[in-house]
């Protein structure tokens, strides 16, 4: 049974442990904040954009914070910020887990709530920004969204969680620049 709100999704009692989830239209509301915000993104409205979102930064700590998700996350925290390389001053984007990494003993109920979840989610993004390119391997899938401004979404189903990744105009340049290089090579 799921206990749903408007936001999450409770999936404790299916899960066998404290296991809830962004709904859907959730997730998809959050991800507006930060793909459809003006880049490149500053610390400090980093720190706001958190905020917005419900996630809170972690004391003394700029790259990691919590998000408002009740979990069984044995992790210190659920999302970090990448900081550019080229420009520290901005971020290259971030990543959020969206469902627990659940002990092994759990995985075999909690690996069809997250496969569930991962179809949800890849709908709900695909709603508002089109088809994704997906990619399977032996670690899981993803399913990529590159937006006309150059910001990406990438949704990833790594066997038994979630993650979200969102990497910023300039990261996703170097990002194809990088592919499309390796590719380059193969073809020699």
């Amino acid at each position: 049974m799921v206990t749903s709100t408007s936001t999450t999704n409770d999936f404790s009692e299916a899960a066998g442990l404290s296991f809830s989830a962004y709904s859907a239209d959730h997730l998809a509301a959050l991800l507006r904040i930060w793909v459809e915000h003006s880049w490149p993104i500053s610390k400090e409205e980093t720190f706001n954009l958190c905020d917005r979102c419900g996630w809170t930064m972690m004391q003394g700590d700029d790259e990691s914070f919590t998000t408002s998700i009740q979990s069984a996350n044995y992790n210190q925290f659920d999302g970090s910020v990448r900081y550019d390389a080229n420009d520290p001053s901005f971020i290259s984007g971030i990543d959020v887990e969206l469902t627990p990494r659940t002990p092994t003993e759990s995985i075999s109920r909690t690996t069809p709530i997250v496969k569930g979840l991962y179809g949800e989610y890849l709908n709900a993004i695909s709603r508002a920004y089109g088809n994704p390119t997906a990619f399977s391997n032996e670690a899981g899938q993803s399913s990529i969204w590159t937006l006309p401004h150059h910001v990406s979404i990438h949704l990833i189903l790594n066997q038994t969680y979630l993650k979200i990744r969102i990497h910023s105009p300039a990261q996703t340049k170097r990002t194809t620049r990088t592919i499309s290089h390796i590719t380059d090579h193969r073809n020699i």
